[in-house]
């Protein structure tokens, strides 16, 4: 795949698209075609080599982007999943994602940089404010 990139920035649009991104700077992606999201999204990594936070509409999503995007960046893609809908139900299914849920918390507090595939259902559910986590 790092053929692709380095094609792919030797292309004038794509080196001036990447340039023009300002560090913090949200990007939408939303129009364009779906494998070029994640190609994308790996450049943007690669280059600035920060944390991308890639939100889709829905859980079932964002585990297929998460796992095409694994293909391109390796180890460099956190998936967080939804939580369970009945949270009274404690099965094993369920700990699991939490224990997910808490490893991709973890690696965004010690300050890791990367891609965090997420459904926007995920983003709904509160959790424990930032001051208190820091604490």
């Amino acid at each position: 795949m790092d053929l692709l990139y380095e094609n792919l920035l030797g292309l004038e649009k794509t080196n001036a698209i990447l340039n023009a991104l300002a560090p913090g700077e949200i990007v939408n992606l939303s129009n364009v075609n779906n494998s070029l999201k994640e190609v994308l999204t790996g450049l943007i990594h690669k280059r600035r080599n920060e944390r991308i936070l890639y939100i889709t509409a829905t859980d079932y999503l964002a585990q297929k982007k998460a796992a095409a995007l694994e293909k391109v960046l390796r180890e460099e893609v956190l998936y967080f999943p939804m939580e369970s809908i009945h949270d009274y139900f404690s099965d094993v299914h369920s700990q699991e994602i939490n224990q997910q849920r808490l490893g991709v918390i973890e690696k965004i507090l010690s300050g890791s940089r990367q891609v965090i595939v997420v459904g926007v259902e995920a983003l709904l559910k509160k959790c424990m404010p930032w001051k208190s986590s820091r604490n």
